[in-house]
Order: structure tokens, then C-alpha cells, then sequence
């Protein structure tokens, strides 16, 4: 029975280097010796193996420290500690390994990096056979500087298997892992790592630097604001610097925006770097501009819809401006321009759901538009939360549903926590009709002072 705590290795793998250690050193071979011990074993003396040929031998290696001999067996494995590493159903992935670099099995760099607690299952084989032994020394120091600055151990096997461990730690020196992890820890650190593990392939001097400083200048040396981009979005950087030049260059010159208002476009939203200029971004921003936006109108805009810039035309945006243009809205209106603004933040069947619900409630086209144009939001809001308003409003508060035309704000409200409330109190203690304009605008503040038995919660 075979202790769960190991992993098998078929004995080809050991008749290949038995074959190549005898080709190498012209011992016979019916019996060669390897002199680094297997490391990755955790054996610290030489130990011999025999073979009677050049076929596999069937051998079964005891991990008992104090009983270091191996005894031949009919088993057809070899047995080594922890299958965290190699899937104990993938012995033709691991045969080929050793045959790609047999002396992995037997070269001093290896041991630091074979442990069970790194769990590297899935990227060991990547990386043994892309790497020279050599460039794995000080793997565990390496490793452990990301536990010093504060990885969870319980996350330190997710941050590994999702480097390129040949980039992110054989290659670099531990000065320079430990200069990149102290540049990164006043943009997040630990947060940003775990967000985005893959930062640690970049290089510090050609790679992270650059981006980042490119993104604390437009932010005016705000590392607090870069940081919050960073975290909200840590693949923006992947983008290289001439990347983030060209996108910021658009905004200056075609939409005619400030460094200023950019980067806080780039706060709300930093996935406008993966918009493409030509196909979508020239596009949007011309749309605008056709429709009469200046700079601060586009400005304004994308700061509350920032996903106008990135959703598809042809599955999400077109969808919609057939539906806006079938109410009544007019192409080159500015109030087509705010709508396709306030629309990217619901889905086509809301927006068709919305309008279904007015019209079943007698409204007229020219009346949703009436009141889109007062308040863009409107073709935003849940369907059936407005419903439940629209049902309150019509059967409990006995208003008009037309009185929605003159406030439309109305339906933005909370319902429990400000609509139902505040009628309440309000029929409660005023024993007068009030607008639903008047009920609920005014603040929590001047409310609780006129009606001072109801409960002000807003």
C-alpha cells in the first residue's frame, strides 16, 4: 500500500538515467552510482541502484531517513514524497521531462525547489523543462521573501501557480525581487499581488517603473489615486507605456480633455485603456460631438458612463438607440447623446421591459420622452422595482401616474426606505396632500423637522 503522502515515479524514467549516467561516465551497466543522491529525494549520501539491463528496473525507494537503501521489487515504481508536484496519472509527462533534462534528477539546485509546501502542481513540469537547473538556486529564500512582506501561506501556492516562476523568481536575483516587492508596496503591496500574482513576471526597471510613473504623473504624483487604480484594474499593467501615450494622446486632442479630468476617467474607469482608439473610442467620441457635446459635456459623461466607451455597437449600443429612436429622440440632440450615456448601464431587455411598463400605465411615447429628457436615468431603473412604485404610488398613495411626469426623479427613490416611509409620516402627521415632488426631495433633515414623529431614515 502506497502512502498517500508520496508520488510514484514509473522506473523508465530511472532505466533513462541509468542509460545516460553510463554513457557519460562508461561505467557498465549493471551497476552506476549518482553522486549528487537525488536531492529532490532528500537524500544527502550517494546511493547506488542496479540494474540487470537496459529495460526498466523495478525498484522501491524507502523514504525513511535512517533506511536509505534502495531494494529492488516487482512493483514497476519508484516512489518518491508529495504528489502536489506530478500527477501520479501523468508518468509519460514526467518520463519525458527527465528525458528532456535527465540531470534534473540529480542536480543540487533542484532540492530548494521540489517542496511539497510551495504546491506547485500544474507549472512544475513548465517550468523543469524550460529552466537550467542553475537559475533555481535560492528558490526557497526567493519564495519566502513574498511570505516576509505578507502573503498568506494559505495563498502562497494560488500567487506561485499563477507566475511564470522561470520569470518572476529563477531569473532574479533575491536584490532584485526584494527592490520590485518594495516598490510595489506603496501601490498596494500584498493586495496587488494577490489581485494579479502575474505582475511579479515584469521587470522593475524596463517595465513596472515605467507604467507606473507614467500613471502617477497624470495623476499628479496621487499615490493613493494610483494605487486605486491599480487595484481596481492590476492588468492595466500589462499596457505598455506608448500604450497608455496614444489613448491619453486621443483624449487631449480629439475630446479635448485635461490631464486632470483623464485620470479621473481613468479612476472610474481604467478598462478605457483596453478599448481600441479606431474601432470604438473615435467612434464614440465623434457620436458625442455630433450630438453637440463640448469638452465638459463629454467630460461630464463619462465620468457617470464610462462604459459607452468599451460596449459593443453592434450587440448592446445599436439595441438601444433603435429603442431611443423609436420613443422620439432625434439623431444630433444632445438629449440622445445623455440618453446613450445613461442607457449603457442596463441591459436591452430592461430598457424594452421600462418602456413596456409606461406604456401598459397609458403613458405615450412623447411622454416618456418628456420625461427622459428631464431625468436620462429613468431608462436605467429596474423594471421591477418601478412597477412596485408605480403600483404604490397609483393604489396606496392614490396619485395620478401621470404625476411622475412632472417628478420622475421619484422613481429612483429606495421604496422602503424613503417612498413607504416617508408617506407614512407623512399621512400621519400632516393631514394634508403634499406633492410627491415636495415629499420627497427635501432633505432628511428639513423632513424630520416638519414631520417630527416619523422616523428619518433616508
Amino acid at each position: 500500500m502506497v502512502d498517500p503522502n508520496v508520488y510514484i515515479w514509473p522506473c523508465s524514467v530511472l532505466a533513462k538515467c541509468l542509460i545516460e549516467e553510463e554513457a557519460s561516465i562508461g561505467y557498465p551497466a549493471m551497476f552506476t552510482f549518482f553522486p549528487s543522491s537525488f536531492n529532490l529525494l532528500n537524500f544527502t549520501d550517494a546511493f547506488s541502484l542496479r540494474s540487470t539491463s537496459f529495460t526498466p528496473v523495478h525498484l522501491n525507494l524507502n523514504l525513511n531517513p535512517k533506511r536509505r537503501h534502495c531494494k529492488p521489487t516487482h512493483s514497476g515504481w519508484f516512489v518518491g514524497y508529495s504528489d502536489a508536484l506530478f500527477d501520479m496519472n501523468e508518468s509519460q509527462q514526467i518520463h519525458g521531462l527527465i528525458k528532456t533534462g535527465p540531470n534534473l534528477l540529480t542536480a543540487q539546485e533542484t532540492h530548494s525547489f521540489l517542496s511539497p509546501d510551495h504546491d506547485l502542481k500544474g507549472v512544475i513540469d513548465s517550468l523543469l523543462t524550460t529552466t537550467h537547473p542553475k537559475y533555481m538556486s535560492d528558490f526557497e529564500p526567493k519564495v519566502r521573501l513574498l511570505l516576509d512582506i505578507g502573503i498568506p501561506m494559505e495563498r502562497l501556492p494560488y500567487v506561485l501557480n499563477n507566475l511564470n516562476l522561470t520569470k518572476a523568481l529563477c531569473f532574479k536575483s533575491l536584490q532584485d525581487i526584494q527592490r520590485m516587492l518594495s516598490f510595489l508596496a506603496k501601490f498596494g503591496g500584498v493586495d496587488l499581488i494577490l489581485a494579479r500574482p502575474a505582475i511579479l513576471n515584469f521587470d522593475l526597471d524596463s517595465q513596472l517603473l515605467p507604467r507606473i510613473e507614467f500613471l502617477l504623473n497624470m495623476s499628479g504624483g496621487d499615490e493613493a489615486a494610483t494605487t486605486t487604480v491599480l487595484l481596481k484594474l492590476p492588468f492595466i499593467l500589462a499596457y505598455s507605456v506608448d500604450h497608455y501615450t496614444n489613448h491619453v494622446g486621443f483624449f487631449r486632442s480629439f475630446a479635448g480633455l485635461s490631464d486632470e479630468e483623464i485620470f479621473k476617467i481613468i479612476t472610474v474607469y481604467p478598462s478605457l485603456f483596453s478599448a481600441s482608439r479606431e474601432r470604438k473610442l473615435h467612434p464614440r467620441i465623434q457620436f458625442l460631438k455630433q450630438c453637440g457635446f463640448t469638452s465638459n459635456d463629454i467630460y461630464k459623461l463619462l465620468i457617470k458612463a464610462p462604459l459607452f466607451l468599451s460596449l459593443s455597437f453592434e450587440d448592446n449600443l445599436a439595441h438601444k438607440l433603435l429603442l431611443l429612436l423609436k420613443i422620439g429622440y432625434q439623431h444630433g440632440t444632445k438629449e440622445l447623446g445623455l440618453a446613450m450615456g445613461w442607457v449603457c448601464r442596463t441591459s436591452c431587455k430592461n430598457m424594452q421591459e421600462v418602456i413596456s411598463l409606461f406604456l401598459n400605465y397609458g403613458l405615450t411615447c412623447e411622454e416618456i420622452l418628456a420625461m427622459g429628457k428631464k431625468h436620462p436615468q429613468v431608462l436605467q431603473y429596474n423594471h421591477k422595482s418601478m412597477k412596485q412604485k408605480l403600483d404604490y404610488l397609483t393604489q396606496e398613495m392614490g396619485y395620478e401616474v401621470r404625476e411622475i411626469l412632472a417628478f420622475p426623479a421619484f422613481l429612483g427613490y429606495g421604496f422602503h426606505g424613503r417612498i413607504k416611509h416617508r408617506f407614512e409620516a407623512a399621512g400621519k402627521n400632516s393631514g394634508e396632500a403634499i406633492s410627491i415632488n415636495k415629499l420627497f426631495s427635501m432633505s432628511t433633515a428639513r423632513f424630520s423637522k416638519k414631520m417630527p414623529a416619523a422616523i428619518t431614515k433616508s
